[in-house]
Order: structure tokens, then C-alpha cells, then sequence
């Protein structure tokens, strides 16, 4: 029969910990949904990320799930997003360009306002139906380092 020494099975049992680690930190450098997972939980407050936005503060990605979780922007106009996140940091409109590729002076038609966040997800995308009111958010990155 195979016996171990108490020495051996410390040393295995430090080894496994070790490289456990060593992966899940891997995981979360190279993986920014891994990096999702492990978020504290922050519930979102209006004036609290007003203030986290001018700080430029991580925590803004912890509120940002939660409004991505909770969904509590679905419906809401441009103007009562605005009241509730600050003015945004871009915005895109789908007639930013007139037929014939000139840019258009007056867009209507919003297609997506965009929060940064300055973390690995580095931005809020809230997507506005034709309709002019809310229907997905999301959090996103350009992927860039």
C-alpha cells in the first residue's frame, strides 16, 4: 500500500492551491466574463454613479451589472436615461449621415447611448428601439489592453 508523508501531502496540497490560483488568475486577466463573475455586487443609486463618473471610478462597472441584471432602463426615453446616468459619454445615431454620406446636422433617430467606465469592461451600451425608448444595455470593451 502507498503512504504518504504528512510533509509530501502538505507540500501536494500547497502545490494544487498554487496552481489553482495561478488559474483562476489567468482566468480573470484573459477573460473578461470571468472577470463579470467575480464583481461585487453593487446595487445601482443615481447619485452615488454621478459621483463615481466624475471620480472615474471602478465601482461604476459594479453598478453598471446591476443595471444590466436588473434591466431597469427598458422603456425609459433618452431624456429620463440622461436624468438618471448623466449626459453620455457618445452617442450614435442611425441617420448621423444623410443619403448621399454627408453628415446630417440635426440626427433623430438615436441608436445607442454609450457610458465608459474605465474598466476591462470599459463601456455601457444602452440600445434605444426606433421607437425612441430603451430595449437592451449592455456592458462591452473593445477588447484592447
Amino acid at each position: 500500500m502507498f503512504r504518504l508523508s504528512p510533509l509530501r501531502l502538505l507540500g501536494i496540497i500547497v502545490a494544487s492551491g498554487l496552481g489553482l490560483g495561478l488559474f483562476l488568475l489567468a482566468g480573470l486577466t484573459l477573460n473578461y466574463p470571468t472577470h463579470l463573475f467575480f464583481l461585487k455586487p453593487e446595487k445601482f443609486d443615481a447619485s452615488t454613479w454621478l459621483l463615481l463618473r466624475k471620480e472615474h471610478s471602478p465601482r461604476l462597472e459594479c453598478m453598471a451589472k446591476d443595471l444590466v441584471n436588473s434591466q431597469e432602463l427598458s422603456g425609459m426615453t433618452f431624456k429620463a436615461v440622461v436624468q438618471k446616468l448623466g449626459s453620455p459619454d457618445s452617442t450614435f445615431y442611425i441617420d448621423m449621415l444623410t443619403d448621399d454620406a454627408v453628415p446630417n446636422p440635426d440626427p433623430k433617430e438615436l441608436r445607442t447611448a454609450t457610458y465608459f467606465l474605465h474598466t476591462p469592461y470599459d463601456r455601457l451600451d444602452i440600445s434605444f428601439s426606433p421607437s425612441g425608448v430603451v430595449s437592451n444595455t449592455i456592458m462591452g470593451t473593445t477588447g484592447a489592453p
